[in-house]
């Protein structure tokens, strides 16, 4: 007779992708992130509109700032789809 294989798992099965404190506070993050993109956008449009001492100081700062608030919004909604589905 032979000895019978025993099945030994290697790690605990999860739940979920995520706890649910992060399912809920997820999307308000990537709603943060968007509406942030959307305010120092227009404000920097406005700045650019409005000719004079506003748009020299701080048009250019804007627009770096644009960039890194949508890098994060795209970051977030990019894990959202990576993990969202398992």
């Amino acid at each position: 007779m032979r000895p019978r294989a025993i099945a030994i798992p290697l790690s605990r099965p999860r739940a979920g992708p995520y706890s649910p404190a992060m399912q809920q506070a997820f999307p308000w993050l990537v709603i943060i992130a968007a509406v942030a993109t959307l305010i120092v956008l227009v404000f920097g449009v406005l700045g650019m509109l409005r000719q004079g001492e506003f748009n020299a100081r701080r048009s250019n700062r804007l627009m770096r700032y644009r960039i890194v608030f949508q890098f994060v919004a795209i970051a977030l909604i990019a894990i959202a789809f990576l993990f969202g589905n398992r």
